[in-house]
């Protein structure tokens, strides 16, 4: 939203390209969810806690708009590998950005709940989300989700893959093409 001073998602991709070289985003958060850590851009100081609730807020702002009522409630899902403060973390963020938490799933078990079957399997579900890899095996019977395992690795994720083949494009590319631009545009 334009009267915001911050945005969310593709949108902030969309408005970080029109400042290129410098560097207004904040990426990989959830990374930094368990860290005593507080971030600072220009006057914006504020813990990774903080950032989340801002993103909370607005995916409230986007809910509301979109189903025409006040939400009041979410079902949060979070890395695999989330600690026991990392999910505290997450809940007092959705607090601060006027949700309760009614239940923190795993993301690639949240993933799986959104399938319907007519019969009794066995699911195993894979997310490699931008800054996380989670897997979760789940049993699915009588229309009953259960969660038979689930585990994560927070640094492995597509943000680290597409590094990697960045790294490799340029320094192969670099022979056939002016790259100058990019080593000023991490865009």
């Amino acid at each position: 939203r334009k009267d915001r001073q911050f945005f969310v998602g593709h949108e902030a991709v969309v408005e970080a390209r029109k400042y290129s070289g410098e560097n207004l985003t904040i990426g990989s958060l959830k990374r930094m969810m368990d860290r005593k850590k507080e971030f600072h851009h220009g006057q914006i100081r504020a813990s990774p806690q903080v950032l989340t609730a801002m993103i909370l807020a607005e995916l409230k702002v986007q809910a509301e708009m979109f189903l025409g009522e006040e939400v009041t409630q979410a079902v949060i899902a979070v890395p695999a590998n989330f600690s026991f403060y990392q999910r505290q973390f997450t809940k007092e963020a959705a607090r601060i950005a006027g949700l309760e938490t009614l239940r923190i799933h795993n993301e690639a078990t949240a993933a799986a709940c959104v399938l319907t079957s007519e019969s009794d399997q066995n699911i195993v579900v894979a997310d490699l989300g931008g800054g996380t890899f989670d897997v979760s095996a789940i049993g699915y019977g009588d229309g009953v989700y259960e969660v038979k395992a689930a585990g994560g690795d927070d640094r492995l994720g597509g943000e680290d893959f597409t590094d990697v083949l960045i790294k490799i494009i340029l320094r192969k590319a670099a022979n056939d093409f002016d790259l100058t631009f990019a080593q000023s545009d991490p865009l």
